[in-house]
């Protein structure tokens, strides 16, 4: 009786087969083919059996043994071949380790490092250990552990990223530019370098290629709310609240949840109201916080649709919560102005002005207060004060807009810088030094 069934004529094809691993098919037919010689022996003739029992009997153990031999060597093979099927590949591990730096995951991206090294990928294993210095916020390191790195177009593309990013970390304008025109010869479409040439572009004050990398960013990346909320931000600090509107809109239909929303939502309706759109402008508010900011454009949305009350009670809860709040005085003076209250609205817009010296509006409505309260020359003086500072911002504005049409221009820069020292803004006086310091030293190249 046979051991087991009788064997497919053919060779085995009835045996579980993958036709990806000729190791496994092998083990399969040298089966078959011990099952074939017990099968023959155990159906042999009597007379064959009886007569040359011994002569067979060793036949057969050097048959089992031949087979048992092809069996194991065939096993053996077999083994790197599943390895290779269940192993990932070199830029899977490359994908995972890289993704697991960008949430945060160190452990499991050193784990990749490794893997990588064990499959014969040090230039990758390099790189993604590159971005784990990076985010450990070791900027030159993680250059210079990429010096002796080559390889083709992808290595090279993602080495140059990881030294502009880590160039614009360190302020180095000049270095991130090179490295990141350099990528985007390689691959125009490359997200990250638009992305990181905007900002270091914004940064500087050059505005016009800060909006074109900005731009490219959002064709290339639609679900990213980010280049539209900082084309947003150009727009509206260049006054140009009606192009502004729109941008906000895009950037929170992109990410109606991004973590500034409230910040987007205040900003977007601090342009409606400069577009005397009060009404719109609620609107908006009323999808964000309720804040001490939110509060004060309520009432200014408030009094500029006549509702006098309204607006004041707003005024009177902000003024509770930040007595020197610079927009709830200025505001509560205009409503006291309007009920014809002068002497509390100097009083009120006096406090204001020697909170804030450098605030046009304050000047401006206590020179009307004090009209209105007969004190002319304290009225004169006001205006005079008024005036000097209308002079400057309107400079400082009209400056803005030589620095955007002459990016490479330090000296705009520095005179901006002055002019925010000048107006009592420390913030936009380092903004406009640094930028004048890193336009020193960039060459702009054509944009790609």
């Amino acid at each position: 009786m046979a051991l087991w069934h009788k064997p497919d004529p053919h060779g085995a094809i009835d045996k579980p087969f993958h036709p990806n691993c000729g190791a496994i098919g092998i083990r399969y037919a040298g089966v078959a083919a011990w099952e074939t010689a017990v099968n023959e022996i155990s159906s042999a003739d009597p007379k064959r059996a009886n007569g040359g029992t011994m002569r067979l009997g060793w036949s057969v153990i050097a048959w089992i043994a031949l087979i048992t031999l092809i069996a194991v060597i065939a096993m053996v093979a077999g083994i790197p071949v599943v390895r290779r099927m269940t192993s990932p590949s070199k830029e899977v591990l490359f994908q995972k380790g890289l993704e697991r730096v960008s949430r945060g995951d160190i452990v499991s991206a050193r784990e990749m490092i490794r893997s990588l090294h064990a499959n014969g990928a040090p230039e990758m294993a390099l790189l993604v250990q590159a971005r784990v210095l990076l985010a450990k916020g070791f900027l030159q390191p993680a250059i210079d552990s990429l010096e002796n790195v080559e390889g083709g177009a992808d290595i090279v593309k993602m080495k140059l990223l990881v030294q502009g990013e880590a160039a614009y970390r360190m302020g180095q304008h000049s270095e991130t530019e090179a490295a990141l025109i350099e990528v985007l010869a390689i691959d125009s479409q490359c997200v990250d370098a638009h992305r990181l040439l905007a900002a270091s572009y914004y940064d500087i004050g050059a505005v016009h290629a800060a909006i074109h990398h900005l731009t490219q960013t959002a064709q290339l990346s639609p679900r990213d709310p980010r280049p539209h909320r900082l084309l947003a931000l150009i727009h509206k600090d260049y006054e140009l609240f009606d192009e502004a509107i729109p941008l906000y809109k895009e950037s929170l239909r992109r990410g109606p949840d991004q973590p500034d929303r409230d910040d987007l939502l205040f900003e977007m309706a601090s342009c409606q109201v400069k577009m005397r759109q009060p009404r719109e402008a609620l609107n908006t508010l009323a999808m964000g916080r309720d804040g001490i900011h939110e509060n004060v454009l309520r009432a200014e949305c408030q009094l500029g649709l006549g509702d006098i009350e309204e607006a004041r009670t707003l005024i009177v809860k902000v003024t509770k919560n930040e007595a020197d709040n610079l927009d709830a005085m200025v505001l509560l003076g205009t409503i006291l102005l309007e009920d014809g209250d002068a002497t509390g609205a100097a009083e009120v817009l006096l406090r204001a002005s020697t909170k804030y010296p450098k605030d046009y509006l304050c000047h401006f409505k206590l020179a009307q207060a004090f009209t209105k309260m007969e004190r002319l020359d304290d009225a004169r003086q006001e205006r005079e004060i008024a005036e000097q500072i209308r002079t400057l911002r309107k400079e400082f504005a009209e400056l803005h807009q030589v620095a955007w049409d002459n990016p490479e221009d330090p000296k705009v820069r520095l005179r901006l810088a002055a002019l925010a020292a000048e107006l009592l803004r420390p913030d936009l006086e380092q903004v406009w030094l640094h930028a004048a310091a890193a336009v020193g030293e960039i060459v702009f190249q054509p944009q790609p």
